[in-house]
């Protein structure tokens, strides 16, 4: 990328250092301070009508996982948290409720990691194409008992679009609404195994009005994910009926979401209605032995993604802000483990298969290696060999099995030293890290929050021990609370509305597809110095301020990521689909051209080529991004 150059250009042979270490960011702070944009000048938009805060004290919480969700109620007035079941039919046996709802799309299972799809792109119908782009590969399970296949051996590859992903997200978040008729969805996306949904401690007539009276929403999203990823899952929910504004719906981290769960619970002393049993869910501080003060490190690891978050806790919950979270996250978890399982310790020769770095994301290698475990039944069989074997070894010495027609015996110490070291070697890495943002030491931590499957590891825990001697190492089931693991997040995110000081404002009220459109609204065939670009945006009422890096990161050409489907993310799309026109063009091209120091003018073309793009993708969308988010309906009136 290039640097730009300073904007101080006097004196510039006597003072390189100063020249040279100036940012673009840096640049437009300098030029907020030394030249306002007078108030005349503001705001020339004209102003959306000014919005009512609503009535409604209910909140909803969605905790989205790799192959299931989540959900719960939070009555803001009451403090009152209502987690919400599912009824569901297995293949027509009798109906159990369950805590999350499996994802299926007419019956049928998703993709494996379907969220990492919603992370790729947006969905759009390509002229060229005559299709719903972008479409992905999906492998049938075959009989074969070999993994050494080429892509064109594969015997059957069907295809599956984004938009029928969504869709089959959108069906089940609809069954949360009883106001959505089941005519009103399509039919080939009905789900016949989902019978009911209620909430534990509401009567089905309190819970069908809250429903369908919903303040907000708020859900959880990888703290790595693109902006891709918050637009597609705003769009199910905007679809389902849930609310009926995007800017209702907010993003939260989930190890922020983790965390706030257990303090909110501690400090006010609160129960859940879970079991709806007053004796068993009051509050005792018997079970809250943490103190939770002093800085404190949250590991949340699940399937896919481990979620890391720095904080140091202060007396009242209420003084905390999300500038106080040092966040971080890596892609890899519970399932790139029982890859590294069948890889390292499971297969026996399979001399073509291209094996990932055992503890490494190495996306590219593992997104191969599932598409040849997902092609074949034998691949199905030796994954859920690995994921039984990561559960049962760390209790034993050995383990005998039969996996096939042979006999295996998997050791303890093979594991541990080929698989999980492998993966605490990541996790150090990135907890170093994570220390070095924060300016913190292993010796300062007073406690360690483990949420998530992948956490319960015993070499894991262990070695979280010797890591941080002054530390407490806290698992989730330590926690004699009555708040399920499974509903942890949901929780967590569905109490969002008490502490509305620890959202990411800048994010919910910018994101980066509104700002790519506002500079393409804005600016024109004329070339701009960068003082002009600011004082354009600001009288249109842009908060330059909050938004100065992504800004910066647009004028020196970073388009957002998920705009088109990146390199990464190549093996997942069809051969056809990857060389659609429309994303090959702006995956080339360039939006800025620099013709004079600290001067952008728009590259014509390429400009008017996105705008169509976007265009088209609008066209058939809930969000128009036309304005900035607002969160004025956090200012909820009690009743």
């Amino acid at each position: 990328m290039k640097a730009a150059p300073s904007m101080l250009t006097e004196n510039a042979e006597n003072s390189p250092k100063e020249s040279t270490s100036l940012t673009l960011a840096n640049q437009i702070e300098k030029r907020l301070i030394s030249c306002p944009t007078p108030t005349s000048l503001l705001s020339l938009r004209a102003l959306p009508p000014l919005l009512v805060a609503p009535a409604s004290v209910w909140y909803l919480g969605i905790d989205i996982g790799t192959t299931g969700l989540a959900a719960t109620l939070l009555n803001k007035s009451t403090k009152q948290v209502y987690p919400i079941s599912w009824s569901v039919a297995e293949q027509g046996d009798l109906a159990e409720n369950c805590d999350r709802l499996p994802i299926t799309f007419a019956g049928k299972v998703l993709p494996k990691n379907f969220k990492a799809y919603l992370n790729v792109t947006l969905p759009y119908y390509s002229t060229e194409t005559g299709k719903t782009e972008p479409v992905f590969k999906w492998y049938k399970p075959q009989g074969s008992e070999s993994l050494a296949l080429k892509e064109a051996d594969y015997p059957e590859i069907e295809e599956i679009n984004l938009s029928e992903i969504l869709s089959a997200i959108t069906v089940l978040l609809s069954y949360l609404n009883p106001a959505k008729k089941t005519e009103e969805l399509p039919s080939e996306s009905h789900n016949n195994l989902v019978n009911s949904s209620f909430a534990e401690g509401l009567s089905v007539e309190d819970f069908v009005a809250a429903m369908a009276d919903l303040a907000g929403i708020f859900v959880n999203c990888p703290a790595n994910y693109s902006e891709a990823y918050r637009f597609n899952v705003r769009e199910v929910i905007l679809t389902s009926g849930l609310v009926n504004n995007g800017e209702q719906i907010c993003f939260v981290e989930e190890a922020i979401a983790s965390i706030l769960t257990e303090l909110h619970f501690h400090e006010n002393k609160l129960a859940t209605t879970e079991n709806n049993d007053a004796v068993t869910t009051k509050y005792n501080a018997g079970n809250y032995p943490i103190r939770w003060r002093g800085e404190t490190l949250v590991i949340n690891s699940g399937a896919n993604t481990t979620e890391l978050a720095l904080i140091n806790l202060s007396e009242k919950l209420q003084d905390l802000t999300y500038e106080n979270f040092i966040l971080r996250s890596f892609s890899y978890a519970g399932d790139s483990i029982d890859q590294d399982i069948v890889c390292q310790l499971l297969l026996n020769g399979e001399s073509e298969i291209e094996k990932p770095l055992p503890g490494e994301p190495d996306l590219l290698t593992r997104q191969q290696l599932q598409m040849r475990l997902s092609s074949s039944e034998w691949g199905e069989t030796l994954l859920s060999a690995a994921s039984y074997l990561k559960l049962t070894l760390p209790q034993e010495d050995s383990f005998i099995f039969t996996l096939g027609e042979e006999e295996r015996e998997i050791k303890k110490k093979d594991l541990e030293k080929r698989v999980i070291s492998r993966f605490i070697q990541s996790l150090n890495r990135e907890l170093n890290t994570l220390l070095t943002q924060a300016g913190s030491s292993v010796e300062a931590i007073s406690q360690v929050l483990c949420t998530g499957k992948t956490t319960m590891l015993p070499g894991l825990n262990t070695w979280l021990r010797q890591k941080f001697p002054n530390a407490r190492v806290i698992q989730e089931t330590e926690i004699k609370s009555t708040i399920k693991p499974e509903n942890r997040i949901a929780n967590g995110l569905a109490i969002l509305p008490l502490y509305t000081q620890i959202l990411d404002n800048t994010q919910q009220q910018y994101n980066d597809y509104f700002l790519l459109l506002e500079l393409l609204r804005t600016l024109g065939e004329t070339p701009l110095s960068l003082g002009k670009i600011i004082n354009l945006l600001e009288r249109k009422g842009i908060n330059i301020r909050a938004c100065q890096q992504r800004l910066f990161a647009l004028l020196t050409g970073k388009l957002p990521a998920g705009l088109v489907p990146a390199e990464l993310d190549r093996d997942l799309l069809t051969e056809a689909s990857w060389q659609n026109t429309d994303y090959q063009e702006i995956r080339t091209g360039k939006l800025f051209l620099e013709p004079e120091n600290q001067t952008y003018l728009l590259n014509y073309d390429y400009a008017q080529h996105l705008r169509h793009y976007l265009t088209t993708i609008l066209a058939h969308t809930h969000q128009k991004l036309e304005e900035p988010y607002t969160i004025y309906w956090l200012a909820t009136v009690e009743k």
